[in-house]
């Protein structure tokens, strides 16, 4: 079963909803000259590590499209963390923030405590504020 992520930008008022085929839209939306366009985000979860999902990731940087990236991972799955990281890292100067979290499950919310979250930032670095030192 294939897994989707969603991105959802703010152009103008109107939203774009894309997902992980990356296909490309018939209509064209031109924006404003006086309009600034912030950003977005998208995650992008892995459980294993898969070499076509890094390797989007660093088409990505390459094309400057990400402008950030924080990899969130439980202790059970460090090696893949870390495998994206050095990865991306060989063949980007990408700086990347990384956050061990240890999801505790409740009677009414289970978690996947397995998984590996790679969050992609877009637009101007200054406007990623939730990327920070940690």
């Amino acid at each position: 079963m294939r897994k989707s992520f969603f991105i959802i930008m703010l152009l103008g008022s109107s939203l774009v909803w894309a997902d992980s085929t990356m296909v490309e839209s018939t209509n064209t939306h031109k924006a404003n000259p006086s309009t600034q366009l912030i950003g977005g985000w998208s995650p992008m979860f892995f459980t294993n590590y898969d070499t076509n999902k890094v390797n989007q990731i660093i088409t990505m940087i390459k094309e400057n499209r990400i402008k950030a990236i924080k990899i969130t991972y439980p202790t059970s799955n460090v090696y893949v963390a870390f495998k994206i990281t050095q990865a991306i890292q060989k063949d980007t100067n990408q700086e990347i923030t990384l956050s061990r979290l240890d999801l505790q499950g409740t009677p009414t919310t289970k978690y996947n405590k397995n998984q590996v979250v790679v969050t992609l930032y877009y637009g101007s670095p200054s406007r990623c504020m939730l990327v920070g030192k940690n």
